[in-house]
């Protein structure tokens, strides 16, 4: 049983996710997921986070939302 909170800093892409679902799997009492840009971009994130935690039946784990990219300045992901 964990017996400390985790606060989950994520870019919610396929790895975020699968942490994510592992964290709950396991039964980890997670405080609270911020999201934030990287392998996608923060809003895409957060509703991939929330949608994610609905599918896990962890709906009421708070998610924040964070910077949308590097200084406050908008950030997207290139289309390579």
């Amino acid at each position: 049983m964990f017996t400390k909170k985790l606060l989950l800093d994520m870019d919610t892409g396929v790895d975020d996710a699968l942490a994510i679902a592992y964290a709950v799997g396991c039964g980890a009492e997670i405080a609270g997921i911020t999201c934030g840009f990287g392998n996608v971009e923060t809003a895409e994130a957060v509703r991939n986070t929330l949608d994610l935690l609905t599918l896990l039946g962890r709906p009421e784990v708070p998610v924040f939302a964070g910077d949308a990219g590097p200084d406050g300045q908008p950030f997207r992901v290139s289309e390579a």
